[in-house]
C-alpha cells in the first residue's frame, strides 16, 4: 500500500479514537456511525471495497441526519 493509504488510515484511527463518538453500527452494510460532539455532525465509517481480503481499505465521510436517521434507525 502507498504512504496516501498510510496517511488516510492513520487519520481515520486518530479520528475514531480521540474526537467521536460511536452512536450506532449497521452490521449488514459494515457500516458504523460516529457523532462529532464540537459539531454534531454525523460520520459514517464504511468499506467500500469491502470484497478485497480484510475488508480493504475504510472510507470515513460526513452524513446527513436524515439519512443517519433512516440508516441507522435513529430517533
Amino acid at each position: 500500500m502507498g504512504s496516501s493509504f498510510d496517511a488516510t488510515e492513520i487519520r481515520i484511527g486518530q479520528l475514531i479514537e480521540r474526537d467521536l463518538q460511536k452512536i450506532a453500527v449497521n452490521a449488514a452494510d459494515w457500516c458504523v456511525l460516529y457523532r462529532d460532539p464540537s459539531d454534531g455532525r454525523y460520520w459514517e465509517l464504511t468499506y467500500p471495497q469491502s470484497e478485497m481480503h480484510g475488508g480493504g481499505p475504510r472510507r470515513l465521510s460526513v452524513i446527513d441526519s436524515d439519512a443517519a436517521r433512516t440508516k441507522y434507525g435513529l430517533k
